[in-house]
């Protein structure tokens, strides 16, 4: 079925932060060909387009000190999108993916540690920055699959047919004392290690644990990818609301940022939201009061289980780096 993403992106340095530390990134990546001489008469340095081959989505949130966290995420968000641009194979058509689909953890994870060695590079060259790092989570869409990494506490997000769930898990010390048992998940909003990361993209390479995973999307789906400064202030039940509301994705963008910035702002919020219609919503995209159309159901044989939205993670259970989240 022909479908449309619409997707926009928005940060804020906050109501408590001096300087912005967050990075994202959106990118449609196409085949394209730039002439630059021919007989034939299509004239010199033009590009022919042949399709979209997918799209890229990330955000990052830099931590290590006034300059170190910046240039972290800086770092993180620029190699990875120049090494997927230059490595990544673009020409595999989007009827036929299944080398991406196979490899897809070997070549992100390969990236991965690219990224790392440019910011370990750059912090053990710098006194100032060697405390930096910064959390990474990225999805890129070859229709109609998404696949996923992360690290860190930023967060992914998919909202389908009135449920939340979140894709990506919280690797910060908190969550992972709950998964021992040795707290509550009530208590880890609460925990003096809520914030504290087990695992980030840094000068120390150790420190790196990235979370890999793929699903099938269907139209109708909404992703949101966003820094915890979101989440610090916004319930999952609000950001599923703000979601569920019949506004073009700038908006709701917006509106999500200023829940944010309303109840203190105590950091960089960013947020991006990819919100897939089929070709018929697309076209009221052009009308600025313009209603989405009701969710119409593809056959779906996968399994999950449903989970509120206002529990304290809303994760799906089951969900591993090397499996399918559905």
């Amino acid at each position: 079925m022909p479908y449309k993403l619409e997707s926009h992106g928005l940060t804020d340095v906050g109501r408590k932060r001096s300087e912005n530390q967050d990075q994202f990134l959106i990118a449609e990546l196409s085949k394209s060909l730039t002439v630059s001489q021919s007989s034939l008469p299509i004239g010199d340095d033009q590009s022919v387009i042949s399709g979209s081959q997918g799209q890229l989505f990330i955000v990052a949130d830099g931590m290590g000190g006034h300059e170190g966290g910046r240039r972290a995420s800086q770092l993180a968000v620029e190699t990875m999108a120049r090494y997927l641009l230059d490595i990544m194979p673009w020409f595999v058509s989007q009827a036929n993916d299944s080398f991406f689909d196979a490899d897809q953890e070997a070549v992100l994870k390969k990236a991965l540690d690219y990224c790392q060695r440019r910011i370990e590079q750059e912090g053990l060259g710098h006194e100032e920055l060697r405390q930096m790092g910064t959390t990474f989570t990225m999805g890129y869409v070859i229709w109609p699959r998404l696949h996923f990494l992360h690290v860190g506490d930023s967060r992914g997000y998919l909202s389908r047919q009135g449920q939340l769930f979140q894709l990506t898990h919280d690797q910060t010390v908190a969550e992972r004392l709950a998964e021992l048992g040795a707290i509550s998940k009530q208590d880890i909003p609460k925990s003096a290690f809520s914030h504290a990361l087990w695992s980030y993209i840094g000068v120390d390479g150790e420190a790196m644990s990235p979370e890999f995973g793929s699903l099938d999307l269907l139209v109708g789906d909404t992703l949101l990818f966003c820094t915890d400064g979101l989440t610090l202030h916004v319930s999952n039940e609000e950001i599923q609301q703000a979601l569920q509301q019949p506004l073009q994705v700038e908006s709701v963008c917006r509106n999500l940022v200023d829940q944010a910035l309303d109840r203190g702002g105590r950091d960089n919020v960013t947020v991006v939201i990819a919100r897939i219609h089929n070709s018929v919503d697309a076209l009221k995209l052009s009308q600025e009061a313009a209603e989405e159309e009701p969710y119409d159901p593809h056959q779906d044989t996968a399994e999950y289980e449903v989970v509120s939205p206002d529990s304290p993670t809303a994760e799906m259970d089951g969900v591993s780096p090397s499996e399918e989240a559905f």
